[in-house]
């Protein structure tokens, strides 16, 4: 099969370079396995069967300012891979402007766009809970052993005496939110919670959310009586989780941070990585179930990859099974069914 990895899906400027740096070794790894692999570099799609991007589907709202990406995905008919930001290892918050500033022009640590995350999720035909294949079901618990000690992550007892509620917020337009609008799902989520519980409610943005939605944040929330708001959200999502009773979020990977740490977790969206391990609805809010999380957890080790396994094969030899699967349930049909995700509830 042919097999394309799109750098353009990367985007531009010095941040995207380091990027394809990742779709550059992805490449190599292919090659080791003998694929007909071919690096495309240029401006638009090129027939395959299987199309390598970096992110996912753009959104409608940006798909004018995205045209090399939305041309792929409008043209390819075949099988998707795609390379998204890590399960575990992530760090995104906001650093004061200044600090921002110098660690880019200096290149050290990283930022929500760098490539010097340990691990990135790879994903056959999605990236999400509900829409992408692993090839990770029933895993074995050695891959998070080892993640675990390298990321510093110690799987926690569930908490018993946490005393605060946190509704986490995410990125607007994020492709995980598939259209819907975080802003509202927070205020209904918030007000609703309110009247189900006596505990404190925190409420927090996603670190990147823009400037000018960020003050949209603060006046919309402040205004919320018997709700305590975490702005400007400076400190890491773990700091907010001390004392932290329960979690409740849409489809934001914080929740994977949650349930590490022993707080249970309420999620609204099938496309969350802990929906699997979480409650739905906010009846549950007093006395919420603890899920067993040790397979879970096996199993999302076996959802992401390091750049040195993808350009030594390692990653693409564990998903190449799900390429098979996913060409296979295609064949007969004129082409690969669209990935129509279902509708914001």
């Amino acid at each position: 099969m042919r097999v394309n990895v799109f750098l353009r899906t990367a985007g531009e400027g010095v941040e995207a370079r380091r990027k394809r740096k990742v779709l550059r070794r992805f490449h190599d790894g292919l090659l080791v396995e003998g694929e007909d692999a071919n690096l495309m570099s240029g401006g638009g799609y090129e027939r395959c069967d299987v199309a390598i991007v970096l992110g996912g589907r753009p959104t409608a709202k940006r798909a004018a300012t995205r045209s090399v990406r939305d041309d792929i995905f409008a043209r390819h008919a075949g099988v998707f891979v795609f390379i998204e930001t890590p399960l575990f290892g992530r760090s995104v918050y906001r650093r004061a402007p200044m600090a921002a500033y110098l660690r880019k022009l200096l290149r050290l640590g990283r930022n929500r766009y760098a490539d010097e995350y340990g691990y990135y999720r790879v994903g056959v035909n999605g990236f999400l809970q509900d829409d992408a294949d692993f090839n990770n079901a029933g895993s074995e618990p050695d891959r998070w052993a080892r993640m675990s000690a390298e990321l510093g992550l110690t799987l926690k007892p569930y908490r018993r005496d946490g005393r605060h509620v946190l509704i986490v917020g995410q990125n607007p337009g994020d492709a995980s939110l598939r259209g819907a609008d975080i802003f509202a799902w927070m205020q209904q989520t918030a007000v609703a919670a309110r009247s189900l519980t006596d505990r404190p409610i925190i409420v927090r943005p996603h670190p990147v959310t823009p400037q000018i939605m960020m003050r949209q944040f603060q006046e919309r929330f402040s205004a919320l009586p018997g709700i305590v708001i975490d702005y400007p959200p400076i400190r890491p999502v773990r700091a907010v989780l001390e004392d932290c009773w329960l979690l409740l979020a849409y489809s934001s990977s914080a929740s994977i941070d949650a349930l590490v740490e022993g707080i249970p977790c309420i999620t609204s969206s099938p496309a969350n990585m802990a929906w699997p391990v979480s409650d739905h609805g906010l009846e549950r809010i007093q006395q919420p179930t603890l899920f067993p999380r040790e397979q879970w957890l096996a199993d999302l080790a076996y959802a992401q990859w390091s750049p040195d396994e993808m350009a030594d094969g390692t990653a693409w030899r564990h998903l190449r099974p799900a390429v098979v699967r996913a060409r296979s349930s295609a064949c007969g049909s004129e082409a690969v069914p669209a990935l129509e995700l279902p509708a914001v509830p």
